[in-house]
């Protein structure tokens, strides 16, 4: 059974299709920083953050990774932007089938939208650059607004694993004007980039609607 946490740090056990349901309805009373934690099929242990919402609506990302690390492509190209991407396969393949059957019961598959016009149907996804740092210093990914939540420099860093120490991790935006370069995040919470295949962490993002 997942549990909750909410701000005013209740815990209470929780229904993922009870969940979605007041999500749905706008009677959850959750709020953005309240965190669902939840153990995926491997054993490993995953604080679900809500980072944004609306009504009807709820978008959660883990606030660690996964202690896997994966190249964007392995091919080192970056051609098709994370609709065309090896870490969009593992995150809707191996990661997605890792997670509890009733959470990925209410995951929402939905489009995301990136800078070369693209767009994709998919359950997890990566941030943006843009939803992540607002202007965009690497990308022409400029999408998406930057989400409230990530203002906060703090919120950006992300551990190797619940427990572990701050790493980087891939972002869903790819260097513009280059054809293998793709755009992280630091164990400081700031931006850089690095070629498409080498190996780095992801995190968990995925909506409820």
């Amino acid at each position: 059974m997942a549990v909750l946490t909410q701000r005013v740090t209740t815990e209470a056990a929780i229904n993922w299709e009870e969940l979605a349901q007041k999500i749905k309805d706008n009677t959850s009373g959750l709020k953005v920083g309240d965190t669902i934690t939840e153990q995926t099929t491997d054993g490993e242990e995953l604080d679900l953050v809500i980072v944004d919402m609306g009504p009807g609506w709820a978008r959660f990302e883990s606030k660690d990774c996964l202690p896997v690390e994966v190249p964007y492509n392995e091919n080192n190209r970056n051609a098709g932007g994370f609709a065309g991407s090896d870490v969009k396969n593992y995150l809707n393949e191996t990661i997605f089938n890792s997670l509890p059957e009733e959470l990925r019961a209410v995951i929402a598959e939905i489009e995301r939208k990136q800078e070369n016009g693209q767009s994709c149907l998919c359950c997890l996804f990566l941030p943006t650059e843009s939803e992540m740092f607002g202007d965009c210093d690497y990308s022409d990914d400029d999408t998406y607004s930057q989400i409230e939540y990530y203002k906060d420099r703090r919120n950006r860093i992300k551990c190797d694993k619940k427990g572990g120490t701050p790493d980087w991790y891939w972002l869903a935006s790819v260097r513009g004007g280059s054809s293998t370069s793709c755009v992280y995040v630091n164990n400081y919470g700031t931006s850089g980039i690095w070629s498409a295949s080498i190996e780095l962490y992801v995190p968990v993002c995925f909506v409820i609607q």
